[in-house]
């Protein structure tokens, strides 16, 4: 992302536009030497380099420029979780009941604590019934038990488990019985991580981005899906990139090769996406890894994400 700034000066603290574009690189990093032109978000403000630096980004330091100025919002914070009124806030302010009319005659009635209302504000007027029967509710059958729907019988027999309730065109009634559909979901394993750095060339090497799953079917198909965002490269060159695979403990699933290998330092992002057999109902643990070639460092700051589905066969 690139916005358009002005270096801060005396007469004009928040930076205006002049055509000068900077590389926006998320929140700051104190083990990362940033370069001229690259902006930065720390302590609800946002800051542009003026020069490569390692310093604490601040409105005093000279290494940056302020682009915008945060608040302290604890203060807000503070006053909206506060629930005590400090405004002293009315019922009719707000179009809301008065306390004081609750369980009083024109009044409102309170709940107790099973969510009912209780008995003593209930008219005596009305008939107070226990144990309702069939015949009070003019059925002489289970009242309770829905024997059609939409006019339509259903069918007594009792479902088995994972069975839908379907149509039967012969048999003029809905049935139990077993989904011919398309497969579906049974479980869904999310994993994220905010931060990874690979030093190591020539092997690969956990990103720790990982995520386990145990299949309830040994003929599910595993669905893997994520991606690896934000990555940057410590040098600028087309000799350095890297390759990415799925690693399940065992065997390694490549998903991309020669990634980032221009001259740059920003290589784009590694869509994930692999489908595996289950093949046995063991728990395994599916980890994303890098190998890098050519040396120097490649990390990210931005928040991966790696997903596992088990699909019904």
């Amino acid at each position: 992302m690139a916005i358009e700034i002005s270096p801060s000066t005396p007469s004009s603290p928040i930076p205006t536009v002049n055509g000068i574009s900077v590389i926006w690189l998320g929140n700051w990093d104190n083990a990362r030497v940033y370069r001229r032109n690259e902006g930065v978000f720390y302590d609800s403000s946002s800051y542009r380099a003026n020069t490569s630096t390692s310093q604490e980004p601040s409105p005093t330091a000279t290494d940056w420029d302020l682009l915008s100025q945060g608040i302290d919002v604890s203060d807000i914070n503070n006053h909206i979780a506060n629930t005590s009124n400090p405004h002293s806030t009315t019922a009719a302010q707000v179009g809301a009941i008065p306390t004081s009319e609750k369980g009083i005659v024109s009044g409102v009635a309170t709940l107790d604590t099973g969510g009912k209302i209780p008995d003593v504000q209930i008219s005596s007027s009305i008939a107070r019934l226990t144990n309702v029967t069939a015949a009070q509710v003019g059925n002489t059958t289970a009242q309770w038990n829905a024997d059609k729907i939409q006019g339509v019988n259903v069918h007594t027999a009792t479902p088995t488990n994972g069975q839908v309730l379907t149509y039967s065109t012969a048999n003029g009634r809905w049935e139990p019985a077993t989904s011919s559909g398309a497969s579906k979901i049974i479980q869904v394993i999310n994993s994220s991580v905010s931060f990874w750095s690979i030093s190591t060339s020539g092997t690969q090497q956990s990103t720790t981005l990982s995520a386990s799953i145990t299949p309830t079917n040994a003929s599910s198909t595993i669905y893997i899906t994520g991606a690896l965002t934000g990555v940057t490269k410590s040098t600028s060159v087309n000799t350095h990139y890297f390759s990415v695979q799925v690693f399940d403990g065992t065997n390694g699933y490549t998903i991309a090769i020669n990634v980032g290998r221009r001259a740059d330092a920003y290589p784009e992002a590694v869509p994930i996406i692999l489908f595996l057999p289950a093949s046995n109902t063991s728990t395994r643990t599916y980890t994303v890894r890098c190998n890098q070639i050519g040396g120097g460092i490649i990390s990210t700051n931005t928040t991966n994400y790696l997903t596992l589905m088990e699909i019904a066969p």
